[in-house]
């Protein structure tokens, strides 16, 4: 099993069709239906929940046991509030510990927890408590849920729009990129640490191969470089560079973006292929357009190999096979320019809906907080007032 920010513990097949990631299961935690489970390395964030069905789980995780006359549920609604957040941030162990700036890895293991004194109701004051947030939340969660639909169909429309785009004109002949490319190359993957650089402009770093999903070059998604490694300066990525990856899901394995300026010291990876394109036919930009519609994704993903929905891959002959419609480079230009304006619009959208998220988890939180510290009467849902208030 595993766990989930915002859906608590669940099986780890619903997020991946992996194997378990361990050569054993010998140092897997047994956690029982009933038991509480979190992340050690990401409970401030959120990470645990009530187990709904006998498990096991990986080392980095630490499973409670509730006492008969402690309701479950309140101890993690409890936990995961903003006060008890604080609590944690005091008791940190690890890299950046405390919030200080740069924090990467943090550590609360349960001997740390079981120090925090906590606002502890009597059992039927915590059913309480936790049935009025079970509703309270139960609807925040839904109205989160609309607006992630919102966005997915808004990033839905935007790839139709852009693949109608570059796509409306049948009479256009469509070209395998092999005709359009003079190279590909691949990158370095050494072992890194978990932790991205805080700035891949000037420290070296490996990028991640999700570095391109969804046609953005995301410079954040990288590895630090460890210190013992000699970095590989002919693998820096410079402006206009396209990127594909090699490796990933099927729904992202072969997507690809553009580097949008200079980066030396950010390397890349073996899961990514820098494919050089002839810019006397075609451009970067257009080229990585064009591999986002449905008629290059359709090719690309039946070309794809593996084991696993979770690993996919895609070979230089696959990529150079991938057929794209050509236009004279004026028209690459207009479609491109066409592209940039309907993503601009509908970034603005998305960026809408993700502000009522955001505001609508400020509220979940505050009103998890208010009720396990006692700040709110769960049989009305009103706010309780302190004796000698105005």
């Amino acid at each position: 099993m595993s766990v989930s920010q915002f859906r608590g513990v669940i099986r780890r097949s619903e997020i991946s069709d992996g194997a378990h990631r361990a050569d054993s299961l010998d140092d897997y935690k047994i956690a029982k239906r009933g038991d509480i489970v979190f992340n050690k390395m990401s409970i401030r964030d959120g990470a645990m929940g009530l187990a709904r069905e006998d498990g096991l789980v990986t080392y980095h995780y630490e499973v409670m046991r509730p006492r008969p006359a402690v309701e479950a549920r309140y101890v993690v609604y409890l936990m995961k509030s903003s006060w008890f957040g604080g609590e944690l941030i005091k008791r940190e162990r690890g890299i950046g510990a405390g919030g200080a700036k740069g924090v990467r890895t943090t550590e609360v293991p349960f001997r740390v927890l079981r120090t925090i004194d906590c606002y502890i109701p009597t059992v039927e004051g915590q059913r309480a408590i936790a049935d009025f947030l079970d509703r309270e939340t139960a609807q925040i969660d839904s109205m989160i849920e609309a607006q992630n639909v919102l966005m997915q169909e808004l990033r839905e429309r935007q790839r139709a729009a852009i693949s109608n785009t570059i796509d409306s004109d049948a009479s256009l002949q469509r070209v395998p990129l092999r005709r359009l490319i003079t190279g590909i190359s691949q990158g370095w993957s050494p072992q890194c640490e978990d932790t991205p650089v805080d700035d891949p402009s000037t420290q070296w770093s490996v990028l991640k191969v999700g570095c391109v999903n969804g046609g953005v070059f995301r410079p954040e998604q990288n590895k630090m470089l460890p210190g013992d490694l000699e970095p590989r300066p002919e693998l820096g990525l410079r402006a206009g560079d396209l990127l594909m990856s090699r490796g990933n899901t099927r729904e992202w394995v072969g997507s690809a973006a553009v580097v949008d300026r200079d980066y030396p010291t950010l390397m890349l990876s073996d899961l990514l292929y820098r494919v050089a394109v002839d810019r006397s036919l075609v451009s970067s930009e257009y080229v990585a357009l064009a591999l986002s519609t449905r008629k290059a994704r359709d090719e690309i993903e039946i070309a794809a190999k593996g084991a696993s929905h979770s690993m996919q891959k895609v070979s230089q002959g696959d990529i150079r096979s991938t057929t794209i419609p050509l236009r004279s480079l004026q028209a690459q230009s207009d479609v491109v320019n066409e592209a940039s304006a309907i993503t601009v619009r509908a970034d603005a959208m998305i960026s809408a809906a993700q502000e009522v998220i955001d505001l609508l988890r400020e509220r979940r939180e505050a009103l998890i907080t208010a009720a396990v510290t006692g700040r709110i009467d769960p049989e009305t849902g009103t706010e309780c007032i302190e004796e000698g208030a105005a």
